[in-house]
């Protein structure tokens, strides 16, 4: 795994996801004026975050639940344990192949040190034209278990990501519940607190002058 992920737009870094030696840390890449972050960890079986602004040192302890793994594995659980379901042995997906494949894996696949993850890519859309052999090609679900692959199927009219994860048992989820997803994972990671204090502390408009002067440098 990569030691620091960097999301990029038109190049430039905007946003930085770090572990620490007990959890991970994130926060936005906008040089001194915005040298804040969020820092999320583990503390004995308890979840805590604290945000640090290193303009003045400052360091402000966030009170939020979930307050343990447990909690935070039940809130998923409510909210997308449907995902997991069973699938016959036989059963067959599209998985991405030769060029559409090569060009997913250039952006996934993160260097030791530091990966890049263009926001441009994260906004993407890959169009799903299962008949173009050039692009996609069907397989046995289970022959891809031990494999990284973009993989679909198509489940009661609706095209489904998919992901096993044993012989029998599969991850399975549309776009908008993976959207959906992302919006309860950011949440539970407190997201909402760093921009509330960088809100606070250094206002909307000037957060998003900066995102905007630096998106703009060549």
């Amino acid at each position: 795994m990569s030691e620091r992920l960097k999301i990029t737009a038109n190049k430039q870094n905007l946003f930085f996801i770090s572990p620490t030696s007990e959890g991970f840390c994130y926060g936005f890449c906008l040089g001194k004026d915005a040298d804040i972050h969020l820092t999320f960890f583990y503390s004995g079986d308890e979840l805590k975050c604290h945000v640090t602004d290193k303009r003045n040192d400052q360091t402000q302890w966030i009170d939020f639940p979930p307050q343990s793994v447990e909690e935070l594995s039940e809130i998923f659980r409510k909210h997308h344990g449907e995902w997991l379901t069973t699938y016959h042995g036989n059963r067959k997906c599209w998985i991405a192949v030769g060029d559409l494949k090569r060009k997913i894996k250039k952006y996934l696949e993160m260097p030791e040190k530091e990966g890049k993850l263009p926001y441009e890519f994260i906004e993407g859309k890959v169009e799903l034209d299962f008949q173009n052999e050039k692009r996609w090609k069907k397989v046995r679900i289970r022959d891809i278990l031990d494999s990284w692959e973009v993989s679909f199927i198509e489940d009661n009219g609706e095209i489904k990501y998919i992901q096993p994860i044993d012989e029998n048992n599969m991850l399975c989820w549309t776009e908008e519940e993976y959207s959906d997803f992302l919006d309860n994972f950011v949440e539970f990671l407190g997201m909402d607190y760093l921009v509330n204090y960088i809100s606070d502390h250094i206002g909307e408009e000037k957060l998003g002058t900066l995102v905007e002067e630096k998106i703009k440098q060549k």
